[in-house]
């Protein structure tokens, strides 16, 4: 006859106490298990994301998302150095949030800047009430409270880091996940400093590709050919020391016998200069071909349009005349640029000069002119300082004087190679040194 079951039917089990032990263990290596599998998963939906896309929203967005659905927070953000300042001041590049309710609009102050940039370890703060919290009042006023932050680390250097607000169904953090955002911090941050420099090196790519562009409008505005008035010999070379340059030159018939040779320097340097030279070239242009007869009434006019056009810290220096081939002579206004050269047989090298102030400065500048004889044989030359401020290694500039001499012993040249022994020159002086200005060197020479 077997046992009699307990009252109710059902057999009581016993576990020894080694049992009740073995439970307990099996149990947190389950939990251990479970969290090891949490944190591959979240892991393996970021790499599997990251995988088909480098943008660096695209995979902060994602990242910040992964966080507030594994650890379950309100709200997540990503705070990156901001490497285009002049401090190293961590600043908001991604917000994700799950609620429904208003987005808050948290931004990390100074302090806590500070604090990860000083002691590069986790933060961990869940009692916000407490008045002597770090940050307790400004988290308080925006309505954060509690708050995980983990720094973002490559090779040492701190990049940016990781915060979550407000554990959902007022939870505090724990230790696990804190040890889960440091894992994904840890396995982040790399990816995420190379899609940053992935963005940099396409904004790169397209800003090269911009100033290829920029580059072949700029040169479409010069003149396409050199004009070859009877009995003159012309030629011009202007080599910008970026992709484009501020320096302007340019050709341009007024008259049966009358042609508007002008240099121009633009202030600044770079795309900014490019955009104020087509700015120039069309004020000059215009006023050549349909303003006043009078060189210093075209000037003032041009000045004016200038300086309307133009921000109070623009100028630029222009060298202008008119070479009238039929009476052999150049009438110039020389506004604030370098001393024009006429090299003459027989005489010094003249500096031409009328003591007039650069284009732009002034909207009611008035300007003077003069007028030299262009004798069989003379030979004119207008230039940007890039020719004579050319600095060697030295730090030493080429200088007015060597510019004369090459000029004058190189005088029975044609004017194309002229201008090629001057820039020859320059560059055999300025040697290794790198190029700082733009060099723009006009040519005219009568014949003998």
């Amino acid at each position: 006859m077997g046992r009699k079951l307990p009252k109710g039917g059902k057999r009581k089990l016993v576990f020894s106490r080694d049992t009740k032990k073995e439970v307990a263990t099996l149990r947190s290596q389950v939990a251990m298990l479970k969290k090891s599998l949490d944190e591959l998963s979240i892991l393996n939906d970021i790499a599997t994301a990251i995988s088909s896309t480098l943008s660096l929203d695209d995979v902060l967005e994602l990242i910040t998302q992964k966080c507030v659905q594994h650890i379950g927070v309100e709200q997540a953000a990503v705070f990156l150095v901001d490497k285009t300042g002049e401090d190293d001041a961590l600043k908001t590049r991604v917000r994700h949030s799950r609620t429904t309710q208003k987005f808050v609009q948290f931004r990390l102050d100074d302090q806590l800047t500070g604090w990860m940039l000083t002691y590069r370890k986790p933060l961990l703060l869940n009692n916000i009430s407490d008045e002597t919290a770090f940050l307790s009042s400004t988290l308080q006023r925006h309505n954060i409270s509690n708050l995980l932050a983990i720094p973002l680390i490559v090779r040492g250097e701190i990049t940016g880091l990781i915060a979550l607000f407000n554990k959902k169904n007022a939870r505090k953090f724990s230790e696990n996940d804190q040890s889960l955002l440091s894992v994904i911090a840890s396995e982040s941050a790399q990816i995420i400093e190379s899609s940053r420099l992935w963005e940099e090196e396409r904004k790169l790519i397209h800003l090269q590709e911009e100033l290829k562009t920029s580059e072949r409008i700029q040169r479409s505005l010069l003149p396409a050919e050199i004009p070859a008035p009877a009995g003159y010999n012309l030629s011009v070379n202007m080599v910008s020391a970026k992709e484009i340059g501020g320096d302007y030159y340019d050709f341009i018939q007024a008259g049966p016998d009358h042609w508007v040779l002008c240099v121009g320097d633009i202030s600044g340097k770079g795309l900014p200069a490019a955009l104020l030279m087509a700015n120039l070239q069309a004020t000059v242009r215009g006023e050549s071909l349909y303003g006043h007869p009078d060189v210093c009434t075209r000037m003032t006019d041009i000045n004016r349009r200038f300086f309307n056009n133009t921000t109070p810290e623009k100028y630029a220096t222009l060298f202008y005349g008119t070479l009238d081939t039929k009476n052999h002579t150049f009438e110039f206004v020389n506004a604030g640029h370098n001393k024009g050269l006429l090299l003459a047989p027989g005489q010094a090298p003249a500096l031409l000069s009328t003591g007039n102030l650069a284009v732009g400065f002034f909207e009611d500048a008035e300007y003077t002119k003069k007028t030299v004889p262009m004798v069989p044989g003379s030979t004119l030359a207008i230039y940007s300082d890039g020719i004579t401020e050319a600095l060697n290694s030295e730090g030493e500039e080429f200088g007015m004087d060597r510019l004369i001499q090459q000029l004058v012993s190189n005088g029975n040249m044609p004017a194309k190679e002229l201008t090629d022994s001057v820039f020859s020159a320059v560059r055999a002086f300025a040697g290794s040194a790198p190029q700082y200005d733009d060099m723009t060197l006009m040519i005219v020479r009568r014949r003998a």
